[in-house]
């Protein structure tokens, strides 16, 4: 099935992301809280959450090319 195994390829392609860039997009873009919420949560500042964020997103775009080419 096409999307059990996206799931598994994006575990994969998560798992390929330093710890705190990967906890960043995971509360942020899969859980739902906010870049504040996060960066209070991390203990970072809400700038560096959002660097984090749009590093991990052009890393999970890059490596799932194939699903949207």
């Amino acid at each position: 099935m096409r999307a059990s195994r996206l799931a598994d390829d994006l575990a994969k392609v998560l798992a390929e992301l330093p710890p705190k860039c990967r906890e960043a997009f995971v509360l942020n873009r899969i859980e739902g809280w906010t870049q504040a919420e996060v960066a209070e949560h991390m203990g970072l500042s809400k700038n560096m959450i959002e660097r984090y964020v749009m590093r991990a997103i052009e890393h999970v775009r890059d490596r799932l090319r194939e699903y949207n080419p």
